[in-house]
């Protein structure tokens, strides 16, 4: 085994001294790391153009079924509605 490299052994004295508290607290930056990564890497970015066409589309849809359900349509009447456009 090489000089200065902690045998099998030895690494389990390691991390068996590092305790409760410890660990914890490594596990908790590990933790707070990762996440601060991930959060970084998720970036918003503008939509494109069918993207808009989508959510303009869906909202649409949801405008007409919130009337329809507010003025006492009946589902069967809403979906004739819809299948009528």
């Amino acid at each position: 085994m090489a000089p200065g490299v902690p045998s099998g052994r030895q690494n389990r004295r390691l991390i068996k001294g590092l305790g409760g508290d410890r660990m914890r607290l490594v596990y908790c930056a590990l933790a707070c790391l990762t996440l601060s990564g991930l959060a970084f890497s998720a970036q918003a970015r503008n939509a494109t153009e069918n993207e808009r066409y989508l959510c303009r589309w869906g909202s649409t849809i949801a405008g007409g079924a919130q009337a329809s359900k507010l003025s006492g349509v009946t589902r069967y009447g809403a979906r004739q509605k819809l299948q009528a456009r």
